[in-house]
């Protein structure tokens, strides 16, 4: 049986015989890219927010009839080649057509069973006309079972026949009186109305409310009745001024309106109810209890309601004794609040992401993973973005006097500066231009602040027209540290055009210009003056790029979701059978740190993703001295428990003493025909880092060439004693 991706396709969907499964599941496991192609389509089926393609217009390709043959397997077989082809490139035609074969095999292998009473019932809805009876009738001879003839006899002598229509339609397909269509809608209304009236003649509520008199002496009972305070004491006379003495008693709570008001300004005032306090303890300039005693004030006779009674634990209930004063509670003494630090003096230029293709990430703090930014967004400070290869980003200052471009592989932090500039940034790796189109208006030299390497620098443009590079590029480990101490990072400035005065920390300063344009980061080189720049970088020249990048990028554009985290969706991407696609989703992940799924990226299927994510991996081992756990831990749930140690050390690499000694060489050479290709191609990544020689090796490569390949490689150790000989 032929293994095509139709086959593929019953075989997944257990339609086919137990021998020809069985045959099938055998070409699989010996076909890498058919068990790939097998993953690809439960990954396609699973993938929510998955497009369908169009069935009208010039894109509908191809036609859905051409799609229901190719299901139905009476397509020609020139005409299924292309249908498959299309399909394994195009993750869309490919979910569609799964997912059709899926639906049809559920729908052809379970029949649906209709009950005999659903059956009755839809021959009772109407009798058979005359025309559609003779119909019937022509078409009897041909049909396996003439449909049921109604005739008038039939209909008047059988009890179904008697059943009008009406009493055949299902109680939920009849139609309903007016009455009990209005009945509950009128009971809604009701009871919104009772609602509403409990909510209007609720006194709680009406002491709640703030009512103004015009004028209303001020309060001045030190329990703080909170009765007061709803009938229109001011909140700040009333906690922040000191009573007076020879204020009368405090008013009782008044319904709202005219009648109310005119009694709280005219009539008797009422005994005043000693209710316990609920409200917070008095403010600190509270007058000293001598000089303004409270009276005692008799049981009243009017019962409290339970609401207006406090619990008895609380602490700032002040007690009421009918025989002698009772001091207002201790003034409690307020915490200071912490200091909040001051914000920047210097704010940060706004800087705007102006690009309406390609793909810029943010960092979400709040969702904790990588975001992909929308077009014409703000960057703010302290905003962690990255741009993920192949696309470059730019970010313009809004006065326009320059633009910022952020190339594929870029890591930065976006700060306010320490001094009056543009901005500060923490350029964690990658690649930044600066272009300055002219100088602003305001005396002195426009500033960027640049973080590299853990140095701070700042950078004076003293021209218009510069165009600044800057880059740093992680070191790779050459061994396991005995301890942590941080890497340093090559790289350094580069000077196109115009000039740029650096000052680092210490307040030294270097003027950097385009005929002695390179000047490398302090620590990364013995030199630490500007040198001859010997040819502009590529990736700082106005060359736009290939048509083929164009394409690349646009197809993987298609594979983010701007809603989700890049965690979520990325690690499938690098499962894609497309090499430069898979590879392009482990160079993002490595942009994000996202070494879970680049340990599993060791054993991908495509040479281009294993080689990124090991260098990916590498880079981000020795940036903190927590890596090497998390390494370790994700290790043991990926690989089996006696490879852990050859892929952590192989990770780390070795040096070049290692290579000459005799024991580490015949390892490595070894672990070149290791049964794991993750091995095997670490194994040769070291060794080709150290003697720069291939032998014509490749890790993918078939048992019978791989062999003879480490052949060479055992001849090399016989001839030289080691990797590097002496």
């Amino acid at each position: 049986m032929r293994l095509t991706l139709r086959t593929l396709l019953a075989y997944l969907d257990d339609i086919l015989a137990p021998s020809q499964a069985k045959e099938i599941g055998e070409k699989i496991n010996e076909s890498s890219y058919a068990a790939a192609t097998v993953e690809r389509i439960k990954d396609v089926l699973r993938r929510r927010r998955n497009t369908a393609p169009d069935v009208i217009g010039p894109n509908a390709t191809p036609d859905p009839n051409l799609v229901a043959e190719y299901l139905d397997n009476t397509l020609n077989q020139d005409e299924v080649e292309e249908v498959e082809r299309l399909c394994l490139e195009s993750d869309v035609h490919l979910a569609e057509v799964a997912a059709c074969h899926q639906v049809l095999t559920l729908v052809l292998g379970e029949p649906v069973d209709i009950p005999a009473e659903t059956r009755e019932r839809m021959y009772a809805l109407g009798a058979v006309g005359e025309t559609e009876t003779a119909a019937a009738e022509g078409s009897a001879a041909a049909a396996p079972r003439p449909a049921p003839a109604r005739n008038a006899e039939t209909t008047a002598g059988s009890p179904a026949g008697r059943e009008t229509s009406d009493e055949a339609i299902p109680d939920y397909l009849r139609r309903r009186s007016t009455g009990r269509r209005i009945l509950p809608v009128l009971a809604l209304l009701l009871i919104a109305a009772a609602w509403l009236a409990t909510i209007v003649t609720d006194q709680t509520l009406l002491e709640l409310l703030p009512v103004r008199f015009g004028q209303q002496e001020a309060v001045t009972a030190v329990d703080g009745d909170a009765s007061e305070l709803a009938d229109g004491v001011d909140v700040a006379q009333a906690v922040g001024e000191t009573p007076a003495e020879d204020e009368g008693p405090p008013v009782q709570p008044a319904e709202p309106g005219s009648q109310a008001r005119s009694s709280v300004a005219d009539g008797p005032q009422p005994k005043p109810i000693p209710v316990a306090s609920i409200d917070p303890p008095p403010p600190a300039d509270m007058p000293d209890p001598d000089e303004s005693p409270v009276t005692p004030v008799p049981e009243p006779a009017v019962e409290m309601r339970p609401e207006e009674q406090a619990p008895a634990e609380q602490p700032q209930i002040a007690k009421v004794t009918p025989t002698e004063p009772v001091p207002p509670p201790e003034p409690a003494v307020e915490e200071p609040e912490p200091v909040v630090p001051a914000a920047p003096a210097h704010p940060m230029a706004r800087l705007v992401y102006v690009d309406q293709q390609g793909i810029l990430l943010k960092y979400d703090p709040a969702r904790e993973g990588w975001m992909a930014s929308p077009d014409e967004s703000v960057i703010h400070a302290n905003d962690r973005i990255a741009a993920p290869e192949p696309f470059n980003s730019r970010l313009l200052v809004e006065s326009g006097e320059a633009e910022v471009t952020v190339y594929g592989g870029t890591v930065a932090v976006w700060k306010r500066p320490s001094t009056p500039g543009w901005a500060h940034l923490t350029l964690d790796r990658g690649r930044i231009g600066l272009r300055v189109h002219n100088l602003p208006d305001a005396p002195g030299e426009p500033e960027f602040g640049v973080r590299a390497g853990g140095t701070d620098y700042t950078l004076r443009i003293l021209e218009p027209g510069t165009l600044v590079g800057l880059e740093v590029t992680r070191r790779q480990p050459s061994g396991r540290p005995v301890a942590w101490t941080p890497e340093p990072v090559d790289g350094g400035l580069f000077v196109i055009s115009g000039a740029v005065r650096v000052t680092d920390a210490a307040g030294n300063e270097t003027t950097v210009r385009p005929e002695l344009g390179w000047w490398p980061w302090p620590g990364s080189l013995p030199v630490t003056e500007p040198q001859p720049l010997r040819a502009i970088p590529e990736w700082l020249t106005d060359a736009s790029e290939s048509a083929t990048e164009r394409r690349l990028g646009m197809l993987f554009e298609r594979e983010f979701i701007l809603e989700q985290p890049v965690a979520q969706f990325l690690p499938t991407v690098v499962k894609d059978p497309r090499p430069y696609i898979a590879e392009l989703a482990v160079k993002a992940l490595a942009v994000t740190d996202g070494y879970r799924a680049l340990i599993r990226a060791l054993q991908s299927d495509h040479e281009e993703s294993r080689l990124a994510a090991i260098v990916a991996l590498r880079e981000w081992l020795p940036q903190d001295p927590r890596n090497g756990e998390l390494l370790v831990a994700e290790l043991n749930r990926t690989f089996r428990n006696a490879d852990v140690t050859a892929v952590e050390q192989l990770l780390w690499g070795y040096s070049a003493e290692d290579a000459r000694d005799p024991a580490i060489s015949r390892q490595l050479v070894a672990w070149l025909s290791h049964d794991d290709i993750a091995i095997r191609e670490l194994a040769f990544y070291q060794i080709y880092r150290l003697t720069g020689r291939r032998y014509d090796y490749r890790a993918f490569a078939p048992p019978v060439q791989r062999q003879a390949a480490a052949a060479r490689w055992e001849e090399h150790l016989r001839r030289e004693g080691a990797l590097i000989g002496d």
